[in-house]
């Protein structure tokens, strides 16, 4: 093979990781909170400068330029599992990871000074790159998602392991000699070497952006659905997912309960003591929401200081007593900010699905409940039995008419 030739193919994974390098920088830089693009920037850096530290590390022939070139590309491929791992949120097995990095380049330098071998160096470090790309699908496989980019990746991965194993094996079957031999460049091995990986990490790239931009477009889907005070689903988001469990309500026949929660006198709150405590005051009933509700059900913001949960599978006596335990525990809290002394009620409006009753139906039954607990004194659960205006059953009245207590008493009014 010509010298000209033998030096273009051996610039071909360098430049390919080194353009790689750069395009995941940039994009970093303009997603900053994305701190695993920055550590997969890195591990295309390590690697261009450890594939081109081979190439001149073949020619030169000196140790030393050979052990901190198969350290550069050991080190990329170990912070190329860092970075995917990081995408997922999965804590890495460092321990493991720098086991495999460790004894990977203790055999290479064993077969590079004190019993030299080609053959063993060259098997040495394919089955360390190996074993660490096979450790990242093991972990990818615990993260049990089902994204369709996330199987694509882990997929990939598995095979990108196993040709380690099966290319090497196959080039020593075959190659043994001409691979031991100063003619390293001539050889079969060394130009499938070159073309897979840059076969493998042109489809990486590919995957890795498109999964990017997955994970993007989700996260703008999740905050145009979230409300960014509480955390809870906004308006729009939770009445997506209260028709949609609607519909799978009835395919199973299955009971639905929605509840709807406004907190008392919450606006005397904002004027007293300010918009800050009404913050506190939204983010305590949240949490306290959050604490109490499964996680089958689902919770969500409706604006102010209204809420809503819809609980599946609940019926009338569940949903009430779901709503008082709710009610109870939040009329126990300290709420930030607020004077000692001084805490905060919420009043609640519950409603089941009937037959033929569409979700808006629903929660214009659960409103109408709450808002006949804002007229019976406030703090307290209120049930809607039937879909009749005139069949809306209060329950569980406490008798207590202060909603903000502290030592003042006023009348209730509707929607306070």
């Amino acid at each position: 093979m010509a010298t000209d030739t033998i030096t273009i193919i051996a610039l071909i994974n360098p430049a390919v990781c080194a353009i790689l390098a750069t395009a995941l920088l940039v994009f970093w830089n303009n997603q900053r909170q994305r701190s695993y693009i920055a550590v997969l920037s890195a591990a295309f850096a390590f690697l261009a400068a450890g594939f081109a530290l081979q190439f001149l590390a073949v020619q030169s022939g000196g140790p030393a330029l050979r052990l901190l070139a198969n350290s550069l590309l050991m080190f990329g491929t170990a912070t190329l599992v860092l970075g995917v791992l990081g995408r997922v949120e999965r804590k890495p097995p460092l321990v493991r990871i720098l086991a495999i990095v460790g004894a990977t380049l203790a055999v290479y330098l064993w077969y590079l000074l004190i019993e030299p071998l080609t053959v063993a160096r060259v098997v040495t470090i394919n089955f360390g790159g190996g074993f660490l790309v096979l450790l990242l699908v093991a972990e990818l496989a615990k993260t049990g998602s089902r994204k369709p980019v996330d199987r694509f990746l882990f997929w990939f991965f598995a095979a990108w392991g196993v040709q380690f194993f099966l290319r090497t094996v196959l080039a020593v079957l075959y190659e043994a000699d001409e691979i031991a031999d100063a003619n390293f460049f001539a050889t079969l091995y060394w130009a499938t070497l070159t073309f897979s990986i840059a076969f493998f990490l042109l489809i990486f790239a590919v995957v890795i952006v498109a999964a990017i931009a997955v994970d993007l477009q989700e996260e703008l889907r999740t905050e145009s659905f979230t409300d960014p005070l509480s955390g809870l689903l906004n308006r729009r988001g939770f009445n997506k997912r209260l028709e949609e469990a609607l519909n799978d309500a009835r395919a199973k026949a299955m009971p639905l309960a929605l509840v709807v929660a406004d907190l008392d006198r919450f606006k005397e709150v904002n004027d007293r003591f300010g918009h800050a405590v009404g913050d506190s005051a939204i983010v305590s009933f949240s949490n306290c929401l959050r604490q109490v509700m499964g996680g089958e059900h689902v919770a969500g913001r409706m604006g102010g200081e209204e809420f809503a949960i819809l609980l599946r599978g609940a019926d009338i006596r569940m949903a009430r007593l779901f709503a008082e335990g709710l009610r109870t525990n939040f009329a126990g809290l300290v709420i930030p900010g607020l004077p000692v002394g001084h805490t905060l009620t919420a009043s609640f409006g519950v409603a089941v699905l009937q037959p033929g009753e569409d979700w808006e139906d629903l929660l214009k039954r659960a409103d109408r409940a709450l808002y006949r607990a804002k007229e019976e004194g406030r703090d307290r659960v209120v049930v809607c039995t039937h879909t009749d205006d005139g069949a809306v059953a209060a329950d569980n009245k406490t008798g207590r008419r202060p909603l903000m207590r502290d030592g003042s008493s006023a009348a209730a009014q509707p929607g306070d």
